[in-house]
């Protein structure tokens, strides 16, 4: 595993006369980066504060969080153990396994039914009486130790200018990664999530209750129109934003969140969403371990 570049760069582009600045975390590490890497350098931390080496985690069998925690574990020598949603690992198994697997990750495959109750009492005291010094993150890698590395990210922001930005642009899964964010004491006047879902009601209300402040709807703006149908799910239009984006700029796009973000993006600026004195930076979150960029 390569090392680790922090701060990552940012990268300014151009499109119709407005500049988007790009924080490009998908370059921290070809292996854990982006808002993983962000989140889990928190939890990382943490464990090793307390001399804790071993951690739990859930995820499906193409997850960026497994992928990301089975290389992190390698890297800063943690003993890693992932909970997959159904599948089995063999020789048709998915890239993501058998790259975890690789990094000395062991796995537990768990029926659908089970896993759906992951959260639940029952399952988490099996879990640690099953592993009692295993500390265990939750999917996706969201948990009170994970807005410390997202801090970190907006102050690097800042380091070399201080400016105020107007959006701060993000992608948006399960909501980690803007309450990480929100946290920031930066000078950020709103926070622009892009959902990668349909109707995120449920999403909005659960970043809402983690913000835990009386300005929500004047800092946070939920954005739903850029989803292409649902999670993971793409057309002819996003695939084709994609190669017209790589050309022009060379930054790789992933087809499930940040592709659907700058095309978001890209669409508020042609429609006058934004002023042109408005400061805008995007954040890169990675997940270019599943670009599987083929024809519809």
């Amino acid at each position: 595993m390569n090392q680790i570049l922090i701060p990552s760069p940012v990268q300014s582009i151009i499109y119709n006369d407005f500049e988007v600045i790009v924080k490009r975390d998908d370059l921290i590490n070809p292996y854990v980066s982006g808002n993983k890497y962000r989140k889990l350098i928190g939890n990382i931390s943490y464990l090793h504060h307390f001399g804790i080496d071993q951690i739990i985690t859930f995820g499906g069998a193409f997850s960026n969080h497994i992928y990301a925690t089975a290389a992190a574990g390698a890297f800063y020598g943690f003993e890693t153990i992932g909970i997959i949603r159904g599948e089995e690992l063999n020789e048709n198994s998915s890239h993501t396994l058998k790259f975890a697997k690789k990094c000395g990750m062991k796995f537990e495959f768990w029926p659908r039914a089970k896993y759906k109750q992951k959260e639940s009492i029952e399952i988490i005291a099996e879990l640690k009486y099953q592993y009692p010094n295993h500390f265990i993150i939750p999917e996706g890698g969201t948990n009170i130790f994970s807005s410390e590395g997202l801090v970190d990210m907006v102050d690097e922001i800042f380091e070399n200018d201080k400016t105020e930005i107007d959006y701060f642009c993000t992608a948006i899964g399960t909501g980690g990664t803007v309450n990480g964010i929100l946290a920031s004491n930066q000078k950020i006047k709103k926070v622009l999530g892009f959902s990668s879902i349909k109707n995120p009601i449920d999403l909005n209300n659960f970043i809402r209750t983690k913000y835990l402040k009386d300005d929500f709807d004047d800092k946070f703006i939920m954005n739903a129109d850029f989803h292409f149908g649902g999670y993971a799910k793409k057309n002819e239009e996003l695939i084709s934003f994609i190669t017209f984006f790589e050309n022009k700029y060379q930054i790789p796009l992933d087809e499930v969140y940040v592709s659907k973000m700058f095309f978001g993006i890209f669409r508020l600026i042609d429609t006058g969403f934004f002023k042109k004195s408005d400061r805008i930076v995007a954040l890169h979150t990675g997940g270019l371990q599943g670009r599987i960029i083929k024809p519809i």
